[in-house]
């Protein structure tokens, strides 16, 4: 469209232009036209030949700190701090990361310059992801989940579950009991339950549970949680802060 625009000011630049007094009362509005003929050009040189704008598309990133030496985690994306003062056993707020490039997001002790973990890879438009980091600092284990967007039934809740204690070797059943009730007669939530295993979103009453796992020796970790109607929550089996107890439950909330 550019090369037509200059080729209408060069045909009307050739037949219009002139110092002919005969046809100097034109020159005022050929003055005109030719401004304008000019202005339009570079617009388009600008627009058209130029090529489109370039848009920015993004990916959403949450980081959970399950790493229980590191009380304080810090995330950068480059140089660029994104999450900061994040202590064990939180999930930082959502923050976005580009998708028309390769990125890196490395997470640190809070003012360390050596990254405890870092990920290089380019985003898709639009992914949700729930990164877990986990272990220890210096044998860092990073969990990545593709969230998809969960709503509970009518006067129902959901909830999911990670083992994300580092400590644990064996494989766990894992059962949600109401509260009063034996957890062994109610159906077996999920078995052969390890480290880093997921557990997928189980819809369910509102009500209090006793959260229950279940080692092949039959020795058992019981936790008890309170869930309410419209709730999503994750529900994090974690190693303990105080070192006295065996085990943590964290308790997410995952809808606004």
């Amino acid at each position: 469209m550019g090369f037509v625009m200059r080729g209408m000011y060069i045909y009307f630049y050739r037949n219009y232009s002139t110092t002919d007094y005969s046809i100097l009362k034109h020159k005022s509005l050929m003055r005109t036209l030719n401004f304008f003929i000019v202005f339009l050009i570079l617009g388009i040189h600008f627009g058209c030949d130029g090529g489109d704008p370039v848009t920015t598309d993004y990916a959403t990133i949450r980081v959970y700190n399950g790493l229980s030496d590191v009380p304080l985690l810090s995330v950068k994306n480059g140089s660029a701090e994104v999450a900061a003062n994040l202590n064990y056993q939180a999930r930082s707020a959502s923050f976005q990361v580009k998708t028309n490039s390769r990125q890196s997001i490395g997470m640190y002790r809070q003012g360390g310059t050596t990254p405890i973990s870092e990920k290089q890879q380019t985003f898709s438009k639009d992914e949700n992801l729930f990164w877990l980091l986990l272990g220890r600092a210096e044998s860092a284990e990073l969990l990545s989940i593709n969230e998809t967007t969960q709503t509970p039934p009518t006067s129902k809740a959901m909830v999911r579950f990670v083992l994300g204690a580092k400590s644990t070797t064996l494989q766990y059943s894992l059962f949600l009991a109401p509260e009063g009730a034996d957890f062994e007669s109610v159906l077996i939530w999920a078995g052969n339950v390890g480290f880093k295993t997921i557990v997928p979103y189980k819809t369910v009453d509102p009500g209090k549970y006793n959260l229950v796992i279940l080692n092949p020796s039959r020795n058992f970790t019981s936790k008890t949680i309170t869930i309410a109607a419209g709730e999503v929550r994750t529900l994090i089996l974690a190693d303990p802060i105080n070192p006295n107890d065996e085990f943590d439950l964290v308790n997410l909330k995952d809808n606004p």
